[in-house]
């Protein structure tokens, strides 16, 4: 039974070092596009924000053809 509660709780171990600097460096690079879609300093089509690209892509994927 002891052992039981040894797997457990090795299972449910929090997220290493290297996994949250790369959740990190993900978080800032989307914020950091974001940023820079909204902040009008380069053409729309060029640095499209986030919602714009997943229009897009649910449009593409919503198309028969696509399959």
């Amino acid at each position: 039974m002891a052992a039981t509660g040894l797997l457990t709780a090795r299972t449910t171990a929090v997220l290493g070092p290297v996994t949250r600097v790369r959740i990190t460096i993900i978080v800032v690079a989307l914020l950091a596009w974001e940023a820079l879609a909204a902040s009008g300093l380069l053409f729309q089509d060029v640095v499209p924000s986030f919602l714009k690209i997943a229009a897009a892509l649910a449009k593409i994927v919503a198309d028969p053809a696509f399959y």
